[in-house]
């Protein structure tokens, strides 16, 4: 990754110099250089747990993302299928109330469609061959699937309070999962000295507020969320979604208040932060040095607490630097095919050669460590999981979800295992067999539409399955709307839903008599 480069640009959340501090600002910074000292990191690093080695990748799946959440999941779904109901003044006849292990099973769906991507939902149940998935279609059937999707909800909507209201949440729909798994990435994994800070983007494109604009990002219409990684490897450490500007924010600006907040666990550990120009300003890194962290990243030259002497500097020639000091503090500024700008707090005025080309050890520093949330969204970009929706805090929990199972794989896979894993077991293998292990031997026989109430007589439990038991019989009295034509939108030519004369006489659902009826029953397990 090459450095931004530090063009005589203002930004909204970047603060020019100005005013009397003009003057002071010159007379502490100097081109006369000295050693900066760094102190050196020996804090305990690596996995926290007490897995066996025999431990399955459910096992550390459930370090980052405890089964307590599926048992909320499935009752806060309930409650607001009751809800719904109660709204529309009428019963869902389709809907009968899920438990934690169908949970369980639809989230392993999920998981596996982001494997085995098609361009449609129902596809996974296709009559064709080629399109058809059999462990999604032993696992759910179609219906139950979009009906758990519905009424899919994790929190109560009447405990959220009003945009007016001065602790009013903007993401309280997903505030509480969020939190948990958040506060568990920090607990099961300590990292090594260097991180960074950056901010990834969460695709969404409906209406709503805080929604973002990102050109440079692949993702460029979404959600932003603050990331703080580790460099090496992109396991996500914390994380912060960025809901619009807050009621009271500190006179510094967003980015140094993002840094300040992410790397709060972390202070008084001697790592280094790496971060863009967007988050990088002297007062930023003097804080992190007084809370015992060392900093380096681009910046701005219009940035606050820069003097003016740097701020005119315009060097010509490729390859010229200069070096100016305040205390521990090292700004660089260099010229590649632009000039760029760097603080740090960990580093020395030094130059070094790297593939027949010299850089200052900034600059390379920067390149090398700059990239841990980059490798994070990788991780999470190779299998989706969960599909577009017009509700933004699915896409959050879709976005929790993913970023559980990339920081269970980097623990897993470093994590010792009897017997050891197969060469080729990578991250597809990994979430494979976790998505089998999650849904376990749930079965579409016991979900939705086809699961009948405990108290129905077995005999007609095991007629249910018997395909000689469904019969075609004719509808007494007016037509009623097919069932299946009614699922995949058909119309006739008129523009109207497709009506008929015949029903099953065991299902009790009206279908056509051509296609739809062998249809329907071709999805009964």
């Amino acid at each position: 990754m090459e450095p931004e480069s530090g063009v005589n640009v203002f930004e909204e959340r970047g603060l020019p110099v100005h005013g009397e501090e003009e003057g002071r600002q010159d007379v502490d910074w100097t081109s006369t250089l000295e050693e900066i000292h760094v102190p050196a990191f020996a804090e305990p690093t690596g996995p926290q747990h007490q897995l066996p080695s025999t431990a399955s990748p459910l096992d550390y799946f459930s370090l980052l993302w405890p089964s307590t959440l599926f048992d909320t999941i499935a009752e806060e779904t309930n409650r607001y299928a009751v809800q719904c109901q109660e709204k529309a003044g009428k019963r869902d006849p389709s809907w009968i109330p899920t438990e934690s292990q169908e949970i369980k099973a639809f989230f392993a769906i999920n998981i596996m469609m982001g494997i085995k991507q098609l361009p449609r939902i129902s596809l996974y149940w296709s009559q064709d061959t080629a399109l058809r998935c059999p462990w999604i279609t032993s696992a759910m059937s179609r219906d139950r699937f979009w009906k758990i999707s519905q009424y899919l909800h994790l929190r109560d909507n009447r405990w959220a309070l009003p945009k007016s209201d001065p602790n009013h949440d903007p993401v309280y729909k997903v505030r509480a999962l969020m939190e948990v798994v958040r506060s568990l990435f920090g607990q099961r994994y300590l990292p090594r000295r260097d991180l960074s800070v950056d901010e990834a983007m969460v695709a969404y494109k409906g209406r709503l507020y805080f929604k973002q604009y990102a050109p440079a990002k692949p993702t460029k219409w979404g959600l932003k969320v603050w990331m703080l990684c580790e460099a090496a490897t992109g396991y996500c450490l914390n994380f912060n979604i960025y809901t619009g500007r807050r009621r009271t924010e500190s006179p510094h600006g967003t980015g140094h208040d993002v840094v300040m907040e992410l790397c709060q666990p972390y202070f008084h550990r001697q790592h280094h932060v790496y971060s863009d120009r967007f988050f990088t300003s002297p007062v930023l890194l003097e804080h992190l040095e007084e809370h015992g962290t060392r900093a380096c990243g681009t910046t701005h030259l219009h940035r606050r607490g820069i003097s003016t002497e740097a701020r005119k500097t315009k060097l010509k020639k490729q390859g010229e630097v200069r070096f100016f000091q305040k205390a521990s503090l090292l700004l660089t500024i260099w010229k590649d095919k632009r000039q760029v700008a760097t603080l740090s707090t960990n580093q020395n005025a030094r130059m070094v050669a790297n593939s027949g080309v010299v850089k200052p050890q900034a600059v390379m520093e920067y390149n090398k460590y700059m990239g841990g949330v980059d490798i994070s969204d990788q991780l999470r970009s190779y299998y989706p999981v969960g599909r577009p929706s017009k509700k933004w805090w699915r896409c959050l929990l879709w976005f929790s979800l993913n970023i559980t199972i990339v920081n269970g794989w980097l623990i897993f896979k470093i994590s010792s295992h009897d017997p050891p894993l197969p060469i080729r077991y990578d991250h597809l293998s990994y979430r494979t067999a976790l998505a089998k292990l999650l849904r376990g031997d749930y079965s579409a026989r016991g979900s939705g539409r086809d699961r009948l109430p405990l108290s129905v007589d077995p005999r007609y439990q095991a007629a249910f399955c018997n395909p000689s038991a469904h019969n075609m019989v004719k509808i007494e009295g007016r037509k009623k709307v097919c069932r299946e034509c009614s699922r995949w939108k058909r119309k006739t030519v008129s523009g109207r839903s497709v009506e008929t004369s015949f029903k099953c006489e065991f299902c009790q659902v009206p279908l056509c008599r051509i296609s739809c009826f062998k249809d329907y029953h071709r999805s009964l397990p």
